[in-house]
């Protein structure tokens, strides 16, 4: 359950940070324009894969969200950790020696439990359909049996043999598909419309062959069973579905181009009318690239430059985004430290230090702006737990926890630095 919250709280920002990777790949593609060959258009996609589906990022003060800030969004399900976003200041500044059992996980409020089965209905919604259009095909596809034309399939092995592909493929006819296309994994099946094999001449299936041997060279089986994944978990942004959209027109210029880079000379002309079944925008794309496709190998520096300079920029986050500036430094004795004890009363009865805290977070009390330095810490005293903060102004957060139903502030103590260094040291207790 820990890890669910954990994971779930994160999507939000995983998904906002993605989203600015996908309009920055965008503007690259707009003003590179046809001088990015096919290929490096499509690798700046992957780069969208890697930040939706990395659950980490490291801070650096290269990254784009220095600038940006992109707000943590994440969910308040836990013990109330997390950077005030009017303060930068982190509430919890110290974390227990020891994990007391049930301190990690709250209780879900009610928007949270709405927001966790709506994101569960659309991701299980999504990947129902996904799953059952994937079995109606291999329902159909059982049914057929190999296509067995011996010409046919030793110009499939010449292909192959061409491209250094060595994985058995097998041909099958099938009213299931509308284009040729690649199915399965561990074996890929290459799928044909009903009697598109005996239409096509021998030179148009070679360059159909190519086309989809191109797909399993570039292991686009992988990368769109990852795609499928991820947006799946994150079915709420229209620009991630925009992203993979793109991501799925670039990656078939690009096994156009790497078709073309093994197809002989004077061949371009007769490739551009072969397996083209797409919309009428795709083809237009498809068509423009292979009347211009040039085998030079231009721009490979500039390329490798660009996708390891937006990579570096977006792959990694802020810094100080999830620790205290310098101002939330240690506390100081010196300064003058007071412990503000507090203890439930009425209905409350907290079992854990989260459950404590929770309550004492309320109307302001934990906002970073009440004089606390934070430290909180639980003891038990008889059969109920007594907490206690840190404070620089004990006044303010005496006021601010008088207004909070169910605790009373019971003492309030000036520490020495000897006491502070114990104060420290103790343990969160439950009951």
């Amino acid at each position: 359950m820990e890890t669910l919250l954990s994971h779930f709280s994160s999507l939000p920002r995983t998904s906002e940070q993605a989203s600015v990777l996908i309009l920055l790949v965008l503007a690259v593609q707009w003003v590179c324009g046809r001088r990015l060959q096919p290929r490096w258009r499509c690798a700046l996609w992957l780069l969208v894969l890697a930040r939706l589906a990395l659950p980490w990022t490291i801070p650096s003060p290269a990254s784009v969200f220095n600038i940006l800030r992109v707000p943590a969004a994440v969910l308040t399900v836990g013990a109330g950790r997390g950077v005030e976003p009017q303060t930068g200041r982190a509430p919890i500044t110290e974390a227990p020696p020891s994990k007391p059992e049930g301190a990690a996980i709250q209780p879900w409020s009610g928007g949270t439990i709405w927001l966790v089965c709506s994101w569960a209905a659309g991701a299980l919604t999504l990947a129902g359909c996904a799953a059952a259009n994937h079995y109606k095909i291999c329902r159909r596809v059982a049914r057929r049996h190999p296509f067995m034309d011996e010409p046919t399939l030793n110009l499939l092995e010449d292909c192959k043999a061409l491209m250094g592909i060595e994985a058995g493929i097998a041909i099958i006819e099938t009213g299931a598909v509308q284009s040729p296309t690649l199915f399965g994994f561990v074996r890929p099946r290459l799928l044909f419309p009903m009697g598109l094999a005996s239409s096509f001449s021998r030179a148009e299936l070679r360059h159909v062959f190519l086309h989809e041997l191109a797909h399993i060279k570039r292991r686009d089986i992988l990368v769109g069973w990852l795609t499928l994944a991820l947006q799946v978990i994150h079915w709420f942004n229209p620009l991630v579905w925009l992203a993979f959209y793109r991501l799925r027109a670039d990656r078939e210029l690009a096994c156009d181009a790497l078709a073309l880079s093994f197809a002989a000379a004077g061949e371009k002309e007769s490739y551009g009318l072969a397996g083209i079944l797409e919309n009428k925008r795709q083809m237009k794309e498809r068509i423009t690239m292979i009347a211009k496709f040039n085998k030079a190998n231009r721009g490979l520096t500039a390329a490798i430059c660009l996708l390891a300079g937006l990579g570096v920029v977006t792959l990694t986050d802020a810094q100080n985004q999830t620790r205290p500036p310098v101002d939330n430094s240690e506390p100081d004795a010196s300064k003058g430290v007071w412990v503000v004890r507090l203890e439930p009363i009425g209905d409350f009865a907290p079992k854990s230090p989260g459950e404590f805290l929770q309550r004492a977070s309320q109307s302001g009390a934990y906002s970073g702006e009440k004089g606390q330095i934070g430290y909180f810490r639980t003891k038990k005293q008889g059969d109920k737990l007594i907490g206690s903060f840190l404070a620089y102004d004990p006044d303010q957060l005496k006021a601010a926890l008088a207004k909070v139903p169910g605790l009373k502030v019971t003492s309030v103590e000036k520490l020495t630095q000897e006491q502070l260094a114990a104060y420290e040291k103790l343990p969160q207790e439950s009951l």
